[in-house]
């Protein structure tokens, strides 16, 4: 769980990250895809997919959230992000 926030000028909308790292070393190349539910879009993510092989399973991949910071004054809301594996 993280939280992050549009900002009142002159400040930037806040961010947050987190460290994706697998547990064990894979046999095939693991592709971890992130994807954002929420319409309309108020987080968006660094990147969208994470690799992990027999060389780098063990070294974390940092992934940031960011709010969207839009001209419409809001109240909280959530953000659903999910996380699939498939290895190749």
């Amino acid at each position: 769980s993280t939280s992050v926030n549009e900002a009142t000028p002159p400040l930037s909308a806040d961010t947050d990250t987190y460290d994706v790292v697998l547990t064990s070393e894979p046999t095939d190349t693991v592709t971890i895809t992130i994807s954002v539910f929420e319409t309309p879009v108020q987080t968006t993510v660094s990147v969208t997919t994470l690799t992990f092989d027999n060389s780098n399973w063990d070294a974390a991949q940092t992934v940031t959230l960011t709010a969207v910071d839009d001209a419409v004054v809001e109240g909280a809301h959530s953000s659903l992000i999910t996380h699939s594996a498939a290895s190749t």
